[in-house]
């Protein structure tokens, strides 16, 4: 019985990131015969047999490639992609890259890569059931006919047979550069809902524009409570001194008082809107700075643009915030000088005035005409509303 056997590897092509495994094949061939025949047969398998069966796991190994390309150029779109997020400040364009990250690889790289590995061993086994065998029996066929051609014998009754098997040597493994990138995309995923609490802590800040308004109205009222304490102070100054005429003096005193007062409740109440629109504006600055944080691992360009903007909104604010407590102290003298001036116009609609009209003087001391406090503060939320405006609002 003669026996004639070989093994040799193929390497399946590489791509720059992914390194799949080589295929080993071995094979075995054995036959009955006479010596010519056996030493015909066996010299024409080692000529052929290798030769040929290389030939054919050549075309396999082409088609297993295949995947591997396609896979290449996943990884390359990521490489890009996760490149142009590395250079981007602008909070759509890095929504709309990660959403293509998103949508190309929903779970990262590394299913494709398990994919790939479970496609080539069913393909191996294919190949060694399927390719390996059939290209043996034609083979056999092949040797025959050579070997009848040569002896002109009956080669019927001798027995002949084929082993061969493949097998892979290793698995597929990925570049560094590659894991990197896989590793890179998987962790994309968490900026997604990370840019989407900026966008909807940016929009929480959307009623800056409104407290801007609301501050402008407490001015116009404060300007009118100006105008009303101008003219009681000149009702006081017409009574000073004087009592002929003065029921007239003191009915108009106590128009222009209630005038001030209503002008002043007004802005009272505006002034509690105002309050509560400040700290809600607080409340959503302070949202906006810890949503903005986690971009800091994934997206650093763009956190650095976005927490720039955040800082100078904040500074802002702290600036509207001063100029709200300057206003409320204020507030608190007015509201003293008020209620003695009260006391005062009530007073003076008895006569003889008993040296009530003193009383009035803290009234003077308070600068009515002074609406700086709330033009600083539409400056600076108007400047709030700026800064925010470009932080993950279409997000």
């Amino acid at each position: 019985m003669a026996k004639v056997n070989g093994k040799f590897h193929i390497d399946i092509p590489a791509t720059s990131d992914l390194h799949p495994p080589a295929l080993e094949l071995a094979w075995e061939a054995t036959f009955d015969g006479d010596s010519a025949l056996e030493k015909m047969v066996r010299s024409y398998f080692e000529d052929n047999y290798e030769k040929s069966l290389r030939a054919v796991m050549q075309r396999q190994v082409e088609e297993l490639a295949t995947p591997l390309k396609s896979m290449q150029v996943d990884i390359d779109r990521a490489r890009d992609l996760i490149a142009a997020l590395a250079k981007q400040t602008d909070p759509d364009a890095s929504r709309a890259l990660l959403l293509k990250l998103k949508e190309r690889f929903p779970e990262g790289l590394d299913p494709k890569i398990k994919a790939y590995n479970d496609y080539l061993s069913k393909a191996v086994e294919n190949i060694r059931k399927q390719q390996v065998l059939v290209h043996a029996e034609r083979f056999e066929a092949l040797a025959l006919e050579e070997a009848r051609k040569k002896t002109k014998q009956t080669l019927a009754d001798k027995k002949f047979r084929i082993v061969a098997g493949i097998a892979l040597k290793g698995g597929l493994s990925v570049a560094t550069a590659g894991a990197g990138v896989a590793a890179a995309v998987l962790s994309f995923g968490t900026a997604i809902p990370a840019m989407a609490a900026v966008g909807a802590a940016a929009a929480g800040l959307g009623g800056i524009a409104s407290i801007v308004k609301l501050v402008k109205s407490i001015a116009d009222v404060r300007d009118l409570e100006a105008r009303a304490m101008n003219n009681l102070l000149k009702d006081v100054a017409a009574i000073t001194g004087k009592l002929d005429g003065l029921d007239a003096e003191v009915k108009g005193l106590g128009q222009h008082f209630d005038a001030l007062t209503g002008h002043y409740s007004e802005r009272k109440r505006k002034t509690a809107e105002l309050a509560k629109a400040m700290s809600q504006a607080k409340s959503a600055l302070d949202e906006l700075q810890s949503a903005v944080g986690p971009l800091q691992k994934t997206l650093p360009t763009l956190y650095q643009s976005q927490a720039s903007l955040v800082k100078a909104a904040q500074a802002r604010f702290d600036k509207a915030e001063q100029a709200w407590g300057a206003s409320s102290k204020r507030d608190e003298l007015l509201k003293r000088a008020l209620e003695e001036a009260a006391k005062v116009v009530s007073d003076l609609g008895n006569l003889p005035i008993k040296g009530q009209k003193g009383k009035l003087d803290a009234l003077k001391q308070v600068d009515w005409a002074d609406v700086s406090t709330y033009a600083t503060m539409a400056e600076q939320l108007a400047g709030v509303a700026g800064s925010v405006n470009g932080v993950g609002t279409a997000v």
